[in-house]
């Protein structure tokens, strides 16, 4: 399920990305053709706009002619050196054609702008050889170049072209173009890639939750599952004993066979007991631990107690515990060290630590624990000598729920619970907890 949901978020962040990759590329692909365009058009509307015998600078050269409707040259200016023998019979026959076309096309209205703004110009731009030589041409409208002769004749139509060199441009927008595409492709694989990484990278914490989850359930049932079994068999033997005691008094009437079967019965009933505590106590430690979770509601509770005296009253509760225990408890706890919190809950963390040192400390050693403060940080320690040093994998398992040592699993000291309480406890003061393991010795850190 992860690796579908992976794959799909994958796909989805790498079309969004991709989409607005092309997009932008586009748009810096258009933007330049679009400049570049409009630079030269300028420049030719310009030049035709003067006229020919004003010298003309721009950062295109510009060759002009004049000439009539039938495509005879009258006059001529400018730079030629970019054109070839037979371009500007090209030109001139394009841009006759172009202007006729454009005439018809537009007659309508520019007879409605004739009538509103009176004869004004209006030019046409066109190009020869694929677009490499660009021109403009525009109706010349110098006094007296157009209307009737003295006979009362129309005089022919005069056009005026200005030509320009843009195949340098072309080269660069095709350059352009290709640098674009490839960049395009290089991103896109970037894109892939790194989609797939960081999406996985934002999963992994689900995958770890999933994970957790699935080992939760596998876990939980295997704890409930003997409880369980020990109490529906005692249930079975109590229903059996129940009908051979009946059957022994109607019968018989000994009271002898009747106090061996209610002897049977204690203790079936006693199992049921033990075991339903065990239930109970599991329940309750799942539940604390789930309350535990939702740790942002309980700040507003927290109020400042005296942590010198709780954790000096619990290790005076332990020390006959590990007496007891053929083990020792050595604790330092300077006194007026206050703490601001939920002082059950912290009283719970000092148990969990000092229990879980009882339970897994080797017998004839010392269990130390220290408490000071630093500046604004309070830390307590408690450490303890272990049977195998312990690698940093097995440290970070410590923390999972029902995780516990292989050679303390059988013997049922505990469901594996503890710590992750403590854990979750300590993140609900904002406070840190660590695992150190040097050598045969393991050590608890909280800070505060």
């Amino acid at each position: 399920m992860i690796k579908q949901l992976q794959r799909k978020l994958s796909i989805l962040l790498s079309v969004v990305s991709i989409f607005f990759l092309l997009f932008l590329l586009l748009f810096l692909f258009l933007y330049n053709k679009n400049s570049l365009d409009t630079g030269m058009r300028s420049a030719l509307s310009h030049a035709a706009s003067e006229p020919m015998d004003v010298p003309f600078s721009e950062a295109y050269p510009v060759y002009q002619v004049e000439v009539d409707e039938n495509g005879e040259i009258q006059n001529r200016s400018g730079q030629d050196y970019f054109l070839k023998e037979n371009s500007i019979e090209k030109v001139v026959k394009d841009a006759l054609a172009k202007t006729k076309k454009d005439t018809k096309r537009n007659t309508k209205r520019n007879t409605e702008k004739n009538t509103k703004k009176g004869l004004e110009e209006s030019g046409v731009y066109g190009a020869i050889e694929s677009g490499k030589i660009p021109y403009y041409i525009v109706e010349k409208s110098e006094p007296g170049s157009q209307g009737t002769d003295e006979e009362g004749k129309e005089s022919e139509r005069s056009y005026r072209i200005a030509i320009t060199e843009y195949e340098k441009e072309r080269e660069s927008i095709e350059r352009l173009s290709v640098v674009l595409l490839l960049l395009f492709f290089a991103f896109s694989a970037g894109i892939v890639f790194f989609s797939r990484y960081f999406v996985g990278k934002t999963l992994l914490p689900v995958k770890d939750a999933l994970e957790t989850q699935r080992q939760f359930v596998a876990d939980a049932s295997h704890e409930l599952k003997t409880p369980l079994t020990v109490m529906i068999n005692n249930v079975g033997n109590l229903e059996y004993d129940i009908v051979k005691l009946k059957e022994s008094v109607e019968q018989s009437g000994e009271k002898k066979g009747a106090t061996d079967t209610l002897f049977k019965m204690e203790g079936n009933i006693h199992g049921i007991r033990e075991m339903s505590k065990r239930m109970q106590y599991l329940t309750e430690s799942l539940l604390d631990l789930s309350r535990l979770e939702n740790w942002q509601d309980r700040k507003r509770q927290f109020l400042s107690f005296s942590l010198s005296r709780l954790v000096e009253t619990e290790c005076l509760y332990f020390e006959p515990l590990f007496f007891e225990g053929e083990r020792e408890l050595l604790y330092q706890v300077p006194d007026s060290i206050a703490l601001s919190g939920d002082e059950n809950k912290v009283k719970q963390l000092v148990t969990i630590l000092l229990d879980n040192a009882l339970k897994y400390s080797v017998r004839g050693t010392k269990t130390e624990l220290s408490l000071k403060k630093s500046g604004n940080k309070v830390f307590l320690q408690i450490s303890n000598a272990i049977e195998k040093e312990m690698g940093k994998e097995e440290r970070e398992k410590l923390w999972k729920r029902f995780y516990r040592l292989e050679e303390s699993r059988s013997e049922e000291k505990g469901y594996g619970l503890g710590l992750s309480i403590a854990k979750e406890i300590v993140r609900m003061h904002q406070g840190e907890i660590k695992v150190e393991s040097v050598g045969k010795r393991i050590c608890f850190t909280v800070t505060f």
